[in-house]
C-alpha cells in the first residue's frame, strides 16, 4: 500500500532535486519518494530525532508548531474527510 503526500520545494532545493534525478535518469517524483523513502526507513525517528531533523530545515519547526496550534484550536479537517 502507498500514500500520496505533496511537498513544497523552495527553488535551490527543486534544482537540485531535478539535477540528480536527471543523473540517474529519473523523474524527479519518483526520485523525491526514493529518496523520503529511504530516509524514513533509516532512520529510528524519536521525538529527539523528529527535533532535530526538523531543526536542520528552514521554517520546518515553526511550519509543525503552527500546525499543532491550529489542531489545539480546532482548525484541521479529518483524514476521513479527505
Amino acid at each position: 500500500m502507498s500514500r500520496r503526500i505533496s511537498l513544497e520545494l523552495e527553488d535551490d532545493a527543486a534544482a537540485e532535486l531535478d539535477r540528480l534525478a536527471e543523473a540517474d535518469h529519473a523523474e524527479p517524483e519518483q526520485y523525491a519518494a526514493s529518496l523520503l523513502t529511504h530516509l524514513v526507513r533509516g532512520r529510528q525517528l524519536d521525538s529527539h530525532s523528529a527535533t532535530e531533523l526538523l531543526r536542520a530545515m528552514p521554517g520546518a519547526l515553526e511550519d509543525a508548531r503552527e500546525g499543532s496550534a491550529q489542531a489545539r484550536r480546532g482548525e484541521i479537517t479529518p483524514l476521513d474527510a479527505i
